[in-house]
């Protein structure tokens, strides 16, 4: 008997190393839920270790160089950041089983506006008990988060070609699904001219055996590859894969390209808002910092008034009183 039928997704998103490794507690995320997390591997520093992978192959090019000028420099990663070719050094991708309908961390009586709401209102705790509370429980959830973990760990070993600097499984989310950000740098050999290995996306697919058909690029083989071998360990544990009714396996080059577009604007639109949601904050904290020092200007201005008129009235009295004595 099959025990359900869940979507298979990986798509290309923002590199966000900060967001990724939790460096900070994103909005839609709930801290009591952080140990539910999984880190399968984690690059402290990006540039570095890019810089790392590549360093002796830049020495033993710089090595055959007379000429200084032509000599490279050892932070290969700014070199390609600035390159003209538009070559990235990372590249980052979110998989997931399912989605928050139907394999969701938290059940469907969980309302997201209740949950902010108790948090804007500084009741965190409140927040994160309400949380557990409808934690979605159903034991297929905890499989299929497993299938995930299971093949993020086969990665490396299945595909060389790509260096994966950062693998880490959220699920802490609240509204949302348990999801994998993996991020990797391509790596491809045997240049003759320039530096024997180099990054590059489209040949390290090449010598990994994506290539284009004309039907298909390289990177969405790729992917396709990647859903299949989940597919697979799903299917192994009794459970289909469903395709969402739109034949997404089987995309044209053209809908592909529409595809990874909308992801992409998709993706900004939603660090945007996020960005914005956090200067919204900020102003308003801003403002409201000013109208308490304007209060504390007014109240101290007020007080100076009285202390000189306090003041003024005790010179007064006390001119007076000097007056009686001199019997004016």
């Amino acid at each position: 008997m099959v025990k359900g039928a869940y979507s298979v997704s990986l798509a290309q998103g923002r590199v966000a190393h900060e967001h990724d490794m939790r460096d900070y507690q994103p909005k839609n995320a709930d801290r009591e839920l952080s140990s539910r997390n999984v880190v399968i591997c984690e690059t402290t520093d990006y540039q570095e270790a890019f810089n790392d992978i590549f360093r002796d192959s830049i020495v033993k090019y710089n090595a055959g160089q007379v000429r200084e000028d032509r000599k490279k420099s050892l932070d290969y990663y700014s070199e390609i950041v600035h390159s003209p070719n538009k070559e990235k050094p990372i590249y980052e991708y979110v998989m997931q089983i399912g989605c928050s309908d139907d394999n969701g961390i938290t059940d469907s009586d969980f309302d997201v506006g209740e949950w902010q709401s108790l948090k804007d209102r500084g009741k965190f705790l409140s927040a994160s008990n309400y949380v557990k509370a409808h934690l979605n429980k159903d034991p297929r959830r905890e499989e299929l988060k497993g299938i995930l973990i299971e093949q993020l760990q086969e990665l490396q070993d299945k595909y060389p070609n790509f260096k994966f600097l950062t693998i880490v499984v959220h699920d802490d989310e609240v509204g949302g699904t348990c999801h994998a950000h993996i991020a990797f740098t391509p790596i491809a050999y045997g240049y003759k001219n320039g530096m024997e290995m180099r990054t590059s996306l489209s040949k390290a697919l090449s010598q990994m055996g994506f290539e284009s058909d004309g039907k298909e690029y390289p990177i969405q083989k790729w992917q396709n590859k990647v859903k299949d071998d989940i597919e697979n360990a799903m299917v192994n544990a009794g459970y289909e894969r469903a395709h969402l009714g739109n034949n997404e396996k089987h995309l044209s080059v053209s809908q592909f390209k529409l595809k990874c577009e909308n992801e992409r604007i998709a993706e900004e639109n939603a660090y945007l808002r996020e960005a914005n949601k956090i200067y919204e904050a900020q102003l308003a904290e801003l403002n409201r910092r000013s109208q308490e020092l304007d209060e504390r200007e007014k109240k101290v201005s007020h007080l100076e008034k009285i202390d000189k008129a306090e003041k003024l009235k005790e010179r007064s009295y006390s001119e007076r009183n000097i007056q009686k004595e001199r019997g004016l």
